[in-house]
C-alpha cells in the first residue's frame, strides 16, 4: 500500500488485513506522531509511514482465499444538510463514507509465493487431474481420461478418438523431452486450448447442404448456441447429453431445457451482459460530475446506480414477468445511500432491498444510471436523453447531425443564466437543426425534471426558474413531463417490445439484425402479446425462430473455390 501524499492523517485510524475473515495484521495510521512526521520530514516522513504497511508477511495455503484490507470505521456523524464542497486543490476533498474525509487505500499489491514448497494442491489442479498414475504403465490411460474430461467441456460435445489425438501426441512429446507426467499433461492441454474446436463455434452443414439455402443446425451446435445465449458460456453436462441423444430439436424437449436454463443462476448473464450492453450503463465513472455544481455526488453513486439496474432488470427476468414491467414497475432496489439520493425515506443500511417508488421514478426512465449516463458533467442534455429513448426504447435512432452545425451555447459567466430549454430553443431555431430536434427534444424535455445525477428538481438551479417539461412529440401528442412520456410509451407497447426483442435477438444470434429479420421480430411480438409479453415467451420465440435454429453456407463469389468446411457462426 502506498500513496503520493497522505490525506486523513489528522486523526488516528486503524488499518487491518484479514484472510478468510481472520485478522492477520493491524497497525495505526494518523494522529499527532504521523502528522509531525509528514509536516517536519515531508517525503522522508511519508516513506516512514508507508513502510509500516509494506512487505507484510502472511503465511497462507495454496488455493483461493478471501483477503480484506480496510480501515476500522470511526464515527461519521454529520448533518443531513448538503453543503457545497470547498475544494482548494482538486482531489484533496475527496469524500469518504458520505461527506467526511478520511484515510484511503491508494493501491494494494499481493506477491507470492515467496517460498514455494512443491506443487500446490489447489481446486483448479484437482479439476484437471481427475486421476493420477501410480506407475508408468498407468500414465497413458490416465492422460487420456484427463484430456477426455477437459476436451468434452472445451469442445462442447461428445468426443471421438480423433478429438484426443492431438492432445495425446503433445503429451507423448512432452514425456519424450524428459518431462514428468505433469509436464506431459501441460503440453496436451495446450493442444486442446489452441484447437479451433475450442476457439470457435461452428455449425456443421449436413450432407448435401446447398450454398445459399438454409439448413437446420444439428443438436450439438444448437446446444452451444443455446448455452452461449442464456448463460454466456458452454453447455453443461445435461444439455450435452440431451443434444447427444438427438432429441434437443424437438419442441417439448427444447422448451423444457430453456425453462431449466432460465432458472439456473448462470442466466443472470442476460442481465449483466445483455441488459447492461443494451442500456449502455457501463462506464458511469466516465461522466465525472462537477462536485461544485452537484455536491450530492460521491463516487459510491456509480456502483449503487449499476446495482439498482442489475437488481431491477433481474427481478423482471428472474420472475418471468412481463417485459413491459421494465417501463411501468413502481418497485426498484435501493440501499440507504441511494434512497437518500432519491429522497426516499425509511431505507436504512447498506443492503439493497425492494422499495416502492413515486410515479415519476417508475421503470427504466426513472433510474439514476440512465439519467446520469445521458447527462454531461455540468448539466443535463436534452439531446442525449431524447436520442437515448428513441434508440434504446423506441427503435428509431436519430441520424447523425450534418457537418458545420454550431455548438450548443453554454451559459457564460456574468451573463443572464438561461435554462437548458431556452438555450436549446435558440439552437434549433436554425432550419438545419430543427428537423431532427423537433423529434428529439420533446422527449428530452419531458425528462428535464431530473438533474444530471437523476435527482428530482422543480427549479433550474442556474436560471432560478421552474422547470418546463412540456412538449409535443413527433406525432403531435402533447406530453407534460415524465409520467406522460411513460404513459405514451406504454400505450405504444408493441414498439417498445419490438425494440427489446430486436436487441435480445441480436445478442442471441451474435450478429446485428437485417431487414429480413424484422418480420420474425414482429411475429414474436405479436405472438407474445397474448401472454402479456412474458420474458420466457420472448426468449422461446427467439430460440424457436428459423434465424436461431438454422444457418446456411455462404454463396461463393466468381472465381472462389467451393468448400465443404463448416460455417463458423461465431467466435468465443
Amino acid at each position: 500500500m502506498g500513496a503520493g501524499y497522505l490525506w486523513g492523517e489528522l486523526d488516528p485510524n486503524t488499518l487491518i488485513i484479514t484472510v478468510d475473515g481472520k485478522r492477520v495484521f493491524q497497525d495505526k495510521l494518523g494522529g499527532a506522531k504521523d502528522l509531525d512526521a509528514v509536516d517536519l520530514q515531508q517525503a522522508a516522513g511519508l516513506t516512514m509511514i508507508n513502510d509500516r504497511f509494506r512487505n507484510v508477511p502472511v503465511h497462507i495455503t495454496a488455493g483461493e482465499h478471501r483477503i480484506g484490507i480496510t480501515f476500522v470505521q470511526t464515527s461519521a456523524a454529520e448533518t443531513n444538510e448538503t453543503l457545497h464542497a470547498f475544494v482548494p486543490v482538486a482531489g484533496m476533498g475527496q469524500p469518504v463514507n458520505g461527506n467526511s474525509s478520511g484515510p484511503r487505500l491508494a493501491n494494494v499489491e499481493i506477491k507470492g509465493p515467496t517460498v514455494a514448497q512443491g506443487v500446490s494442491d489447489t481446486p483448479s489442479r484437482r479439476k484437471i487431474f481427475t486421476c493420477y498414475p501410480k506407475s508408468a504403465a498407468q500414465e497413458p490411460a490416465c492422460a487420456q481420461q484427463i484430456f477426455a474430461t477437459i476436451a468434452r467441456r472445451a469442445f462442447r460435445r461428445p468426443l471421438t478418438d480423433a478429438d484426443l489425438k492431438g492432445a495425446m501426441d503433445f503429451y507423448a512429446q512432452g514425456r519424450k523431452e524428459g518431462g514428468d507426467f505433469d509436464n506431459g499433461i501441460q503440453k496436451g492441454l495446450l493442444a486442446i486450448l489452441v484447437s479451433p474446436k475450442f476457439l470457435f463455434r461452428m455449425h456443421e452443414p449436413p450432407p448435401g447442404a446447398v450454398p445459399g439455402k438454409p439448413f437446420p443446425i444439428n443438436d450439438i451446435d444448437l446446444a452451444s448456441r443455446l448455452s452461449f445465449f442464456l448463460w454466456a458460456g458452454p453447455p453443461d453436462e445435461e444439455l450435452i447429453k440431451v443434444a447427444a441423444s438427438g432429441s434437443l430439436h424437438q419442441l417439448p424437449v427444447l422448451d423444457a431445457q430453456v425453462q431449466r436454463m432460465l432458472k439456473d443462476p448462470r442466466s443472470h448473464s442476460l442481465v449483466t451482459d445483455f441488459a447492461f450492453e443494451w442500456l449502455n450503463v457501463h462506464g458511469l465513472e466516465l461522466v465525472d460530475p462537477d462536485t461544485n455544481l452537484f455536491p450530492d455526488y460521491t463516487s459510491d453513486l456509480e456502483p449503487a446506480f449499476e446495482k439498482e439496474i442489475e437488481l431491477f432488470v433481474g427481478s423482471v427476468f428472474d420472475s418471468d414477468s412481463s417485459v413491459m414491467d421494465l417501463m411501468t414497475s413502481n418497485r426498484t432496489y435501493l440501499n440507504e445511500r441511494l434512497a437518500l439520493h432519491y429522497k426516499i425515506p425509511n431505507v436504512r443500511g447498506g443492503e439493497f432491498r425492494a422499495v416502492t417508488v413515486p410515479d415519476y421514478r417508475r421503470g427504466l426512465l426513472g433510474k439514476g444510471a440512465i439519467l446520469m449516463a445521458t447527462s454531461y458533467a455540468n448539466r443535463t442534455s436534452i439531446v442525449l436523453r431524447g436520442a437515448y429513448v428513441l434508440d434504446k426504447f423506441l427503435g428509431t435512432p436519430p441520424v447523425a447531425p450534418p457537418p458545420g452545425i454550431p455548438a450548443f451555447a453554454e451559459s457564460q459567466e456574468g451573463a443572464d443564466q438561461l435554462t437548458v430549454r431556452a438555450r436549446m430553443e435558440a439552437h434549433r431555431a436554425q432550419p438545419s437543426c430543427n428537423a431532427c430536434h423537433a423529434i428529439i427534444d420533446p422527449i428530452g424535455l419531458a425528462m428535464e425534471n431530473f438533474n444530471a445525477l437523476g435527482q428530482w428538481r422543480d427549479k433550474d438551479i442556474d436560471a432560478g426558474t421552474p422547470i418546463d417539461a412540456n412538449g409535443k412529440l413527433g406525432d403531435g401528442t402533447a406530453v407534460h413531463g415524465i409520467n406522460d412520456l411513460r404513459n405514451y410509451m406504454t400505450a405504444h407497447a408493441p414498439q417498445f417490445m419490438e425494440t427489446f426483442t430486436e436487441n435480445l435477438m441480436s445478442y442471441g444470434l451474435g450478429r446485428g439484425l437485417d431487414y429480413y429479420d424484422m418480420p420474425t421480430v414482429r411475429a414474436i411480438v405479436r405472438d407474445t402479446a397474448k401472454d402479456n409479453y412474458k420474458f420466457s415467451t420472448i426468449v422461446l420465440g427467439i430460440i424457436n425462430s428459423p434465424a436461431f435454429r438454422e444457418d446456411e453456407i455462404p454463396l461463393k463469389g466468381p472465381g472462389e473455390p467451393s468448400s465443404s468446411t463448416p460455417h463458423v457462426a461465431a467466435s468465443l
